[in-house]
């Protein structure tokens, strides 16, 4: 893992300090570069157009915007409803006190 001090300099170097994996295409990695641009007034999304310029970035090219935007766009997961199903792996909770979390605001 890198260190605080290299972390800190991998954040204020920006996209400089990115290296993407062979398998992102190249509209993966401009995106990425436009959105981590250092200074806010070119960054994607911050320039002329605006949010609509994201949307409009070629890796989105064929997304069905006005399909997410009416809400009937086809999720890839859909995780159960079943309230049930929730809460099968937890024990039976041993102590129903509340537990004390050092905290006074007085």
């Amino acid at each position: 893992l890198p260190s605080t001090d290299d972390r800190y300099e991998n954040i204020l170097s920006g996209s400089r300090s990115v290296s993407y994996p062979d398998c992102f295409s190249q509209g993966q990695c401009d995106i990425i570069k436009r959105l981590l641009k250092q200074n806010q007034s070119r960054r994607l999304g911050r320039t002329k157009g605006g949010c609509a310029a994201i949307m409009k970035h070629r890796w989105f090219s064929g997304f069905a915007w006005d399909e997410l935007m009416s809400r009937k766009h086809e999720v890839p997961i859909k995780p159960s409803t079943d309230l049930a199903d929730n809460f099968d792996t937890y024990p039976d909770d041993v102590d129903d006190e509340p537990r004390a979390c050092g905290w006074n605001p007085e």
